[in-house]
């Protein structure tokens, strides 16, 4: 196969995609996307068009971007919908593609065929996670605020209701935790946590491990269960969750 040219002396540091497109993070820090486009523009560029190979010219981000995240809408790997969000060298998250369930969040539901407006987070973010339809951000320090599709409590914020702006994820099993979330861990097809039938997913606050389940995190007592099967993934004092 031939190899995908970005440009001079360009090659990706990251990559990112959805069922029918991608994107890389550059050495130059930009962004160029490729695939499909015609739904609800992805890719970035402003426009519907799709594209058969990176441009060679990046997306307009406005400042050079620091980390990619992407995912699908659908479950369906013909879907040519999805979305992507891109941390800055400033710190701020931008995001683009569909956004009829809040994943821009831009306080709207509408799709953006360009990174043009800014997440409200509130904190300087060092990563970005995408996810169905949502996103979490993760700040410099550790903590997370998450936006967009919360059908199932995909966003931890104690409801199932739509967030077309960023919203703390709540991190609490039994007692608070003062400890900065330091990993993601991705399962399945959601992220800052997987809340999914099959798919479990975790998230680590300093030497702890939260695995989540349902739509709030779920402790047990005795060591019967992990995030992923029947084998308890970490211990939180004397207790399994």
């Amino acid at each position: 196969a031939a190899a995908i040219v970005f440009g001079s002396s360009r090659y990706p540091i990251k990559m990112a995609g959805t069922a029918t497109s991608a994107c890389a993070l550059l050495n130059d820090s930009t962004v160029q996307c490729w695939g499909e486009n015609s739904t609800n523009g992805q890719l970035g560029y402003g426009d519907l068009t799709d594209r058969l190979a990176p441009s060679g010219t990046g997306i307009t981000l406005g400042l050079n971007a620091t980390d990619i995240s992407g995912h699908a809408s659908s479950a369906t790997s013909t879907t040519s919908e999805g979305n992507y969000c891109a941390v800055l060298s400033d710190a701020t998250v931008k995001c683009w593609g569909r956004g009829t369930r809040g994943a821009i969040g831009d306080n709207g539901a509408v799709d953006r065929s360009s990174p043009t407006a800014t997440v409200a987070i509130g904190f300087n973010s060092s990563n970005v996670y995408v996810g169905r339809e949502f996103a979490c951000a993760k700040s410099t320090t550790g903590f997370i605020k998450c936006w967009g599709r919360n059908t199932n409590g995909q966003l931890l914020n104690g409801s199932i209701t739509q967030m077309n702006s960023a919203a703390n994820c709540k991190t609490t099993v039994t007692g608070a935790h003062t400890a900065a979330v330091t990993t993601i861990t991705v399962a399945s097809t959601t992220n800052c946590p997987v809340i999914s039938a099959t798919g479990k997913g975790k998230i680590v606050i300093g030497t702890e491990v939260i695995c989540y389940t349902g739509k709030t995190a779920t402790t047990f007592t005795g060591a019967t269960r992990g995030c992923d099967g029947t084998t308890a993934s970490a211990y939180v004092g004397a207790e399994v969750v």
